[in-house]
């Protein structure tokens, strides 16, 4: 995904995950300029725990794409919204609209082969 990047305020210019919340989800996910990857877990899933070192490495090497993640036993409204009932889920956004969604755990690799064709 090199060969596609955004400026810094589209795109994860800290090469971080951002926290979504009910509150903060209409600006982080559904305005943000950059296609968002939002990552639905929940801590007492454990293969989100197994997931996140991909998730982490996306958000560190592909800043073109704003990386989200929402615990869904903490925003239940949104997991409602989005039909989560299995975790994990990614589901990615582009100008608000949902574009992609998987479910179960993935690699970093075919996260990210994902991405490459939607994008």
């Amino acid at each position: 995904m090199a060969e596609r990047r955004a400026t810094e305020s589209e795109g994860n210019p800290r090469g971080g995950i951002v926290e979504a919340s009910t509150e903060t989800w209409t600006e982080e996910v559904l305005n943000a300029p950059a296609p968002v990857l939002v990552y639905f877990w929940a801590d007492w899933c454990e293969p989100c725990h197994e997931m996140r070192p991909s998730i982490a490495r996306l958000a560190a090497e592909c800043p073109d794409i704003k990386v989200v993640h929402l615990d869904i036993d903490n925003h239940e409204d949104i997991a409602l919204t989005y039909r989560i009932s299995i975790v994990p889920t990614i589901i990615v956004f582009r100008d608000g609209n949902k574009i992609h969604q998987s479910i179960c755990v993935q690699s970093y690799d075919d996260i990210e082969a994902s991405l490459e064709m939607l994008l």
